[in-house]
Protein backbone atom coordinates (compact mmCIF):
# COMPACT_ATOMS: atom_id res chain seq x y z
CA UNK A 1 0.00 0.00 0.00
CA UNK A 2 1.23 3.46 -0.85
CA UNK A 3 2.08 5.92 1.86
CA UNK A 4 -0.86 7.70 3.53
CA UNK A 5 -0.81 11.43 3.10
CA UNK A 6 -0.06 13.29 6.30
CA UNK A 7 -0.91 16.99 6.25
CA UNK A 8 -0.43 19.30 9.22
CA UNK A 9 -2.99 22.10 9.01
CA UNK A 10 -2.62 25.53 10.52
CA UNK A 11 -4.47 28.86 10.72
CA UNK A 12 -2.84 31.35 8.33
CA UNK A 13 -3.63 34.44 10.36
CA UNK A 14 -1.48 33.29 13.30
CA UNK A 15 1.73 33.77 11.36
CA UNK A 16 3.25 30.34 11.99
CA UNK A 17 5.84 28.87 9.65
CA UNK A 18 4.46 26.79 6.81
CA UNK A 19 4.37 23.11 7.60
CA UNK A 20 5.72 20.56 5.18
CA UNK A 21 3.53 18.26 3.13
CA UNK A 22 4.60 14.65 3.21
CA UNK A 23 3.32 12.46 0.40
CA UNK A 24 4.27 10.02 -2.24
CA UNK A 25 3.95 11.93 -5.54
CA UNK A 26 3.63 8.69 -7.42
CA UNK A 27 0.83 7.21 -5.30
CA UNK A 28 -2.48 6.20 -6.83
CA UNK A 29 -4.65 6.08 -3.67
CA UNK A 30 -4.29 9.69 -2.50
CA UNK A 31 -5.61 12.93 -3.97
CA UNK A 32 -5.81 16.32 -2.31
CA UNK A 33 -6.17 19.81 -3.56
CA UNK A 34 -4.97 22.60 -1.27
CA UNK A 35 -5.65 26.18 -2.27
CA UNK A 36 -4.48 29.33 -0.53
CA UNK A 37 -1.46 28.19 1.51
CA UNK A 38 0.05 31.31 3.03
CA UNK A 39 3.60 32.24 2.00
CA UNK A 40 5.78 35.30 1.96
CA UNK A 41 6.20 37.88 4.69
CA UNK A 42 3.84 38.47 7.59
CA UNK A 43 2.08 41.84 7.97
CA UNK A 44 -0.14 42.37 11.04
CA UNK A 45 -0.46 38.64 11.47
CA UNK A 46 -1.51 38.00 7.85
CA UNK A 47 0.51 36.63 4.95
CA UNK A 48 1.05 39.16 2.21
CA UNK A 49 0.92 36.59 -0.56
CA UNK A 50 -0.64 33.21 -1.08
CA UNK A 51 0.17 30.46 -3.45
CA UNK A 52 -1.81 27.48 -4.62
CA UNK A 53 -0.54 23.96 -4.37
CA UNK A 54 -2.03 20.97 -6.12
CA UNK A 55 -1.23 17.44 -5.07
CA UNK A 56 -2.88 15.04 -7.46
CA UNK A 57 -1.45 11.56 -7.34
CA UNK A 58 -3.41 9.26 -9.54
CA UNK A 59 -7.03 9.19 -10.65
CA UNK A 60 -8.15 5.92 -9.09
CA UNK A 61 -10.73 6.56 -6.31
CA UNK A 62 -9.16 6.05 -2.92
CA UNK A 63 -10.51 3.91 -0.11
CA UNK A 64 -8.77 6.16 2.41
CA UNK A 65 -10.09 9.15 4.33
CA UNK A 66 -9.25 12.21 2.21
CA UNK A 67 -8.81 15.55 4.00
CA UNK A 68 -8.38 19.01 2.46
CA UNK A 69 -8.10 22.63 3.62
CA UNK A 70 -10.22 25.22 1.77
CA UNK A 71 -10.41 22.51 -0.81
CA UNK A 72 -12.53 20.24 -2.91
CA UNK A 73 -11.97 16.64 -1.95
CA UNK A 74 -13.93 14.12 -3.94
CA UNK A 75 -11.83 11.14 -4.80
CA UNK A 76 -12.41 8.84 -1.84
CA UNK A 77 -14.90 6.01 -1.63
CA UNK A 78 -14.58 6.17 2.15
CA UNK A 79 -14.85 9.70 3.56
CA UNK A 80 -14.08 13.10 2.04
CA UNK A 81 -13.45 15.84 4.60
CA UNK A 82 -12.94 19.41 3.42
CA UNK A 83 -11.66 20.53 6.83
CA UNK A 84 -10.72 18.66 9.98
CA UNK A 85 -9.77 20.24 13.29
CA UNK A 86 -8.67 18.25 16.33
CA UNK A 87 -7.58 19.90 19.58
CA UNK A 88 -6.75 18.45 22.97
CA UNK A 89 -5.10 19.71 26.12
CA UNK A 90 -5.63 20.93 29.64
CA UNK A 91 -6.69 24.46 28.62
CA UNK A 92 -9.39 25.66 26.25
CA UNK A 93 -9.50 23.61 23.08
CA UNK A 94 -10.96 24.67 19.74
CA UNK A 95 -11.26 22.15 16.97
CA UNK A 96 -11.90 24.93 14.46
CA UNK A 97 -12.00 28.73 14.80
CA UNK A 98 -13.57 30.84 12.10
CA UNK A 99 -13.23 34.60 12.44
CA UNK A 100 -13.94 37.58 10.21
CA UNK A 101 -13.08 41.20 10.75
CA UNK A 102 -13.93 42.91 7.50
CA UNK A 103 -14.31 46.65 7.05
CA UNK A 104 -15.99 46.70 3.65
CA UNK A 105 -19.66 46.67 2.72
CA UNK A 106 -19.70 43.04 1.67
CA UNK A 107 -21.02 40.05 3.59
CA UNK A 108 -18.65 38.66 6.23
CA UNK A 109 -18.81 34.96 7.08
CA UNK A 110 -17.05 33.59 10.13
CA UNK A 111 -17.84 30.17 8.73
CA UNK A 112 -19.71 29.04 5.66
CA UNK A 113 -20.79 25.42 5.37
CA UNK A 114 -22.57 23.85 2.44
CA UNK A 115 -23.61 20.29 1.67
CA UNK A 116 -24.47 19.45 -1.91
CA UNK A 117 -23.74 16.86 -4.53
CA UNK A 118 -25.78 14.15 -6.16
CA UNK A 119 -25.60 11.77 -3.20
CA UNK A 120 -28.90 10.18 -2.23
CA UNK A 121 -27.88 10.03 1.43
CA UNK A 122 -28.62 12.58 4.14
CA UNK A 123 -26.78 15.88 3.76
CA UNK A 124 -25.71 18.11 6.64
CA UNK A 125 -24.44 21.64 6.21
CA UNK A 126 -23.22 21.37 9.81
CA UNK A 127 -23.25 18.25 11.95
CA UNK A 128 -22.21 18.79 15.56
CA UNK A 129 -22.05 16.07 18.19
CA UNK A 130 -20.45 15.39 21.55
CA UNK A 131 -19.66 11.69 22.05
CA UNK A 132 -20.82 10.22 25.33
CA UNK A 133 -17.34 8.77 25.77
CA UNK A 134 -16.23 12.20 27.01
CA UNK A 135 -18.26 12.89 30.18
CA UNK A 136 -18.11 16.33 31.75
CA UNK A 137 -19.28 17.96 34.97
CA UNK A 138 -20.17 21.09 32.99
CA UNK A 139 -22.73 21.90 30.32
CA UNK A 140 -21.97 20.44 26.94
CA UNK A 141 -23.02 22.22 23.76
CA UNK A 142 -22.94 20.43 20.45
CA UNK A 143 -23.46 23.86 18.90
CA UNK A 144 -23.04 27.20 20.64
CA UNK A 145 -23.75 30.40 18.72
CA UNK A 146 -23.13 33.88 20.06
CA UNK A 147 -23.57 37.22 18.36
CA UNK A 148 -22.56 40.31 20.35
CA UNK A 149 -22.64 42.85 17.58
CA UNK A 150 -22.81 46.58 17.12
CA UNK A 151 -25.12 47.00 14.17
CA UNK A 152 -27.93 49.37 13.30
CA UNK A 153 -29.74 46.32 11.94
CA UNK A 154 -30.61 43.03 13.58
CA UNK A 155 -28.07 40.65 15.08
CA UNK A 156 -28.78 36.95 14.67
CA UNK A 157 -27.21 34.32 16.89
CA UNK A 158 -28.47 31.75 14.41
CA UNK A 159 -30.30 32.33 11.16
CA UNK A 160 -31.31 29.29 9.18
CA UNK A 161 -32.72 29.45 5.66
CA UNK A 162 -33.97 26.56 3.59
CA UNK A 163 -35.58 26.27 0.18
CA UNK A 164 -36.32 22.76 -0.94
CA UNK A 165 -36.74 22.81 -4.69
CA UNK A 166 -37.90 19.23 -4.66
CA UNK A 167 -41.15 17.78 -3.35
CA UNK A 168 -39.97 17.12 0.21
CA UNK A 169 -40.36 19.25 3.33
CA UNK A 170 -38.16 22.30 3.84
CA UNK A 171 -37.08 22.62 7.49
CA UNK A 172 -35.03 25.67 8.44
CA UNK A 173 -34.13 24.24 11.84
CA UNK A 174 -34.47 20.76 13.29
CA UNK A 175 -33.71 20.25 16.97
CA UNK A 176 -33.87 16.88 18.65
CA UNK A 177 -33.05 15.76 22.15
CA UNK A 178 -32.90 12.00 22.63
CA UNK A 179 -32.73 9.89 25.77
CA UNK A 180 -31.53 6.70 24.15
CA UNK A 181 -30.23 5.15 27.38
CA UNK A 182 -33.24 6.14 29.52
CA UNK A 183 -31.06 8.21 31.84
CA UNK A 184 -32.55 10.66 34.29
CA UNK A 185 -32.63 14.34 33.49
CA UNK A 186 -34.75 16.56 31.33
CA UNK A 187 -34.47 16.60 27.55
CA UNK A 188 -35.08 19.81 25.61
CA UNK A 189 -35.38 19.86 21.85
CA UNK A 190 -34.84 23.62 21.96
CA UNK A 191 -34.13 26.22 24.62
CA UNK A 192 -34.38 29.84 23.52
CA UNK A 193 -33.67 32.62 26.01
CA UNK A 194 -33.68 36.38 25.52
CA UNK A 195 -32.40 38.71 28.27
CA UNK A 196 -32.24 42.49 28.16
CA UNK A 197 -33.68 45.81 29.27
CA UNK A 198 -35.96 46.24 26.26
CA UNK A 199 -38.63 44.02 24.78
CA UNK A 200 -37.40 40.44 24.70
CA UNK A 201 -38.69 37.59 22.57
CA UNK A 202 -37.55 34.15 23.62
CA UNK A 203 -38.87 32.84 20.32
CA UNK A 204 -40.46 34.52 17.33
CA UNK A 205 -41.98 32.42 14.58
CA UNK A 206 -43.14 33.89 11.27
CA UNK A 207 -44.81 31.98 8.44
CA UNK A 208 -45.79 33.69 5.22
CA UNK A 209 -46.13 33.17 1.50
CA UNK A 210 -47.93 29.82 1.33
CA UNK A 211 -51.50 28.82 0.69
CA UNK A 212 -51.64 27.85 4.36
CA UNK A 213 -49.32 29.48 6.91
CA UNK A 214 -48.87 28.03 10.40
CA UNK A 215 -46.70 29.99 12.78
CA UNK A 216 -46.13 27.06 15.08
CA UNK A 217 -47.20 23.48 15.54
CA UNK A 218 -46.54 21.58 18.75
CA UNK A 219 -46.85 17.82 19.00
CA UNK A 220 -46.18 15.41 21.82
CA UNK A 221 -46.34 11.65 21.99
CA UNK A 222 -46.72 9.92 25.32
CA UNK A 223 -48.41 6.92 26.86
CA UNK A 224 -50.56 7.50 28.78
CA UNK A 225 -51.73 10.67 27.07
CA UNK A 226 -52.38 12.36 30.43
CA UNK A 227 -48.60 12.78 30.80
CA UNK A 228 -48.27 14.52 27.45
CA UNK A 229 -48.44 18.27 26.91
CA UNK A 230 -48.25 20.05 23.56
CA UNK A 231 -47.38 23.36 25.19
CA UNK A 232 -46.53 24.41 28.74
CA UNK A 233 -46.37 28.04 29.88
CA UNK A 234 -44.56 28.48 33.18
CA UNK A 235 -44.82 31.72 35.11
CA UNK A 236 -41.70 31.98 37.28
CA UNK A 237 -42.74 35.17 39.12
CA UNK A 238 -45.96 33.94 40.78
CA UNK A 239 -48.03 36.13 38.50
CA UNK A 240 -50.20 35.37 35.48
CA UNK A 241 -48.96 33.21 32.60
CA UNK A 242 -50.25 34.95 29.48
CA UNK A 243 -51.01 34.31 25.84
CA UNK A 244 -51.79 37.27 23.57
CA UNK A 245 -53.62 37.38 20.26
CA UNK A 246 -52.90 40.85 18.89
CA UNK A 247 -53.21 42.69 15.62
CA UNK A 248 -50.86 45.29 14.17
CA UNK A 249 -52.26 47.94 16.52
CA UNK A 250 -51.53 45.87 19.61
CA UNK A 251 -55.22 45.34 20.29
CA UNK A 252 -56.75 41.93 20.64
CA UNK A 253 -57.54 39.06 22.94
CA UNK A 254 -55.40 37.94 25.84
CA UNK A 255 -55.46 34.96 28.15
CA UNK A 256 -54.08 35.13 31.66
CA UNK A 257 -53.81 32.06 33.86
CA UNK A 258 -53.09 32.17 37.58
CA UNK A 259 -52.70 29.21 39.89
CA UNK A 260 -53.81 30.29 43.34
CA UNK A 261 -53.43 28.58 46.68
CA UNK A 262 -56.84 26.93 46.23
CA UNK A 263 -58.95 25.85 43.30
CA UNK A 264 -61.42 28.67 43.99
CA UNK A 265 -58.67 31.31 43.71
CA UNK A 266 -57.13 29.80 40.57
CA UNK A 267 -58.29 31.67 37.48
CA UNK A 268 -58.24 31.43 33.72
CA UNK A 269 -59.22 34.87 32.44
CA UNK A 270 -60.05 36.11 28.96
CA UNK A 271 -59.80 39.86 28.51
CA UNK A 272 -59.86 42.24 25.58
CA UNK A 273 -57.62 45.22 24.92
CA UNK A 274 -58.25 48.18 24.88
CA UNK A 275 -61.08 47.45 27.35
CA UNK A 276 -58.67 45.58 29.66
CA UNK A 277 -61.44 43.99 31.71
CA UNK A 278 -62.07 40.29 32.25
CA UNK A 279 -64.73 39.12 29.81
CA UNK A 280 -64.74 35.52 31.01
CA UNK A 281 -63.17 34.11 34.15
CA UNK A 282 -63.01 30.37 34.76
CA UNK A 283 -62.28 29.20 38.28
CA UNK A 284 -60.39 26.08 39.25
CA UNK A 285 -63.41 24.83 41.22
CA UNK A 286 -65.58 24.78 38.08
CA UNK A 287 -67.34 28.11 38.52
CA UNK A 288 -67.32 30.73 35.77
CA UNK A 289 -68.14 34.44 35.52
CA UNK A 290 -69.25 36.02 32.24
CA UNK A 291 -69.24 39.80 32.05
CA UNK A 292 -71.82 39.95 29.26
CA UNK A 293 -74.76 37.97 27.91
CA UNK A 294 -74.48 34.37 26.73
CA UNK A 295 -76.50 33.53 23.63
CA UNK A 296 -76.89 30.35 21.58
CA UNK A 297 -77.58 29.88 17.88
CA UNK A 298 -81.37 29.76 17.45
CA UNK A 299 -82.18 31.09 13.99
CA UNK A 300 -85.21 29.53 12.27
CA UNK A 301 -83.12 29.03 9.11
CA UNK A 302 -80.80 26.68 10.99
CA UNK A 303 -83.51 24.31 12.19
CA UNK A 304 -85.78 21.60 10.84
CA UNK A 305 -88.30 19.08 12.23
CA UNK A 306 -89.68 21.77 14.53
CA UNK A 307 -92.30 20.36 16.97
CA UNK A 308 -93.88 22.13 19.95
CA UNK A 309 -93.28 20.74 23.45
CA UNK A 310 -96.40 19.10 24.83
CA UNK A 311 -97.36 18.22 28.41
CA UNK A 312 -94.49 20.30 29.76
CA UNK A 313 -96.20 20.82 33.12
CA UNK A 314 -96.86 17.14 33.65
CA UNK A 315 -93.25 16.29 32.74
CA UNK A 316 -91.84 18.89 35.08
CA UNK A 317 -93.71 17.33 37.97
CA UNK A 318 -91.59 14.20 37.46
CA UNK A 319 -88.37 16.10 38.22
CA UNK A 320 -86.95 16.79 41.63
CA UNK A 321 -84.96 19.91 42.39
CA UNK A 322 -82.34 19.05 45.01
CA UNK A 323 -79.68 20.57 47.25
CA UNK A 324 -76.33 18.80 47.08
CA UNK A 325 -72.58 19.02 47.74
CA UNK A 326 -69.79 17.99 45.35
CA UNK A 327 -67.82 14.90 46.34
CA UNK A 328 -64.69 16.37 44.80
CA UNK A 329 -63.24 18.64 47.48
CA UNK A 330 -61.44 20.69 44.81
CA UNK A 331 -64.77 21.92 43.45
CA UNK A 332 -66.94 24.60 44.97
CA UNK A 333 -67.45 23.59 48.62
CA UNK A 334 -70.71 25.56 48.99
CA UNK A 335 -74.09 23.86 48.86
CA UNK A 336 -75.46 23.61 45.32
CA UNK A 337 -78.93 23.52 43.73
CA UNK A 338 -79.76 21.53 40.64
CA UNK A 339 -81.08 18.26 39.21
CA UNK A 340 -79.84 14.69 39.04
CA UNK A 341 -78.88 14.07 35.42
CA UNK A 342 -80.15 10.49 35.40
CA UNK A 343 -83.62 11.66 36.53
CA UNK A 344 -83.70 14.39 33.90
CA UNK A 345 -82.65 11.92 31.20
CA UNK A 346 -85.75 9.79 31.86
CA UNK A 347 -88.04 12.75 31.18
CA UNK A 348 -85.99 14.99 28.87
CA UNK A 349 -83.21 12.93 27.26
CA UNK A 350 -82.58 15.87 24.89
CA UNK A 351 -81.18 17.88 27.82
CA UNK A 352 -78.57 15.32 28.90
CA UNK A 353 -75.13 14.56 27.43
CA UNK A 354 -72.91 11.61 28.36
CA UNK A 355 -69.13 11.83 28.00
CA UNK A 356 -66.65 9.08 27.09
CA UNK A 357 -66.31 8.08 30.75
CA UNK A 358 -70.06 7.78 31.25
CA UNK A 359 -70.50 10.97 33.27
CA UNK A 360 -73.68 12.89 32.48
CA UNK A 361 -74.27 16.63 32.22
CA UNK A 362 -77.45 18.73 31.95
CA UNK A 363 -78.10 21.63 29.59
CA UNK A 364 -79.68 23.82 32.25
CA UNK A 365 -80.09 26.75 29.86
CA UNK A 366 -82.35 24.75 27.53
CA UNK A 367 -84.81 24.21 30.38
CA UNK A 368 -86.14 27.67 29.53
CA UNK A 369 -88.12 26.31 26.59
CA UNK A 370 -89.75 23.69 28.82
CA UNK A 371 -90.56 26.24 31.50
CA UNK A 372 -92.09 28.60 28.94
CA UNK A 373 -94.39 25.88 27.60
CA UNK A 374 -95.31 24.80 31.14
CA UNK A 375 -96.13 28.42 31.99
CA UNK A 376 -98.31 28.70 28.88
CA UNK A 377 -100.13 25.50 29.89
CA UNK A 378 -100.67 26.90 33.37
CA UNK A 379 -101.91 30.20 31.96
CA UNK A 380 -104.36 28.33 29.71
CA UNK A 381 -105.69 26.42 32.72
CA UNK A 382 -105.96 29.63 34.68
CA UNK A 383 -107.84 31.30 31.84
CA UNK A 384 -110.26 28.37 31.68
CA UNK A 385 -110.76 28.49 35.43
CA UNK A 386 -111.32 32.23 35.31
CA UNK A 387 -113.86 31.76 32.55
CA UNK A 388 -115.67 29.09 34.56
CA UNK A 389 -115.51 31.28 37.64
CA UNK A 390 -116.97 34.22 35.77
CA UNK A 391 -119.75 32.01 34.46
CA UNK A 392 -120.48 30.83 37.99
CA UNK A 393 -120.47 34.41 39.22
CA UNK A 394 -122.89 35.39 36.48
CA UNK A 395 -125.15 32.47 37.34
CA UNK A 396 -125.09 33.42 41.02
CA UNK A 397 -125.74 37.01 40.18
CA UNK A 398 -128.63 36.14 37.91
CA UNK A 399 -129.96 33.77 40.54
CA UNK A 400 -129.88 36.48 43.18
CA UNK A 401 -131.68 38.89 40.90
CA UNK A 402 -134.39 36.38 40.19
CA UNK A 403 -134.73 35.54 43.85
CA UNK A 404 -134.98 39.20 44.74
CA UNK A 405 -137.72 39.74 42.20
CA UNK A 406 -139.62 36.73 43.46
CA UNK A 407 -139.44 37.97 47.01
CA UNK A 408 -141.23 41.19 46.05
CA UNK A 409 -144.19 39.45 44.50
CA UNK A 410 -147.47 39.59 46.52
Amino acid sequence: MKKIISILLFMPFLGFAQNSVLTDPNGVQAIQKIIGVGTGTVNNGLYTTKTSQYLTTGSVPSSLHVVGLNAVVNNSNFTNTALMGIAGGSGSNYGIIGSTNGTGSGVAYGGFFSAGGSSTGTKYGIYATIPNSFPSAYNQYAGYFSNIGNSSLSNFGVRALTDNQGNGDAVAGYFRSENALNNIGLRYGLISESIGAGTNFGLQVIARGGSTNIGGEFESVSNPATGSYQLILNDIEDNFARISFSNINGEGWHQAVYRGSTAATSQFNFYYVPNSVDILSLKGDGNAILAGTLTQSSDFRLKKNIVSIKNATQKLTQLNGVYFDWKDEKRNPNQQIGFIAQEVEKVFPQLVETDAKGYKSVAYGNFTAVLVEALKEQNLKIELLEKELNEIKNLLKNSQIIESKNSKLP
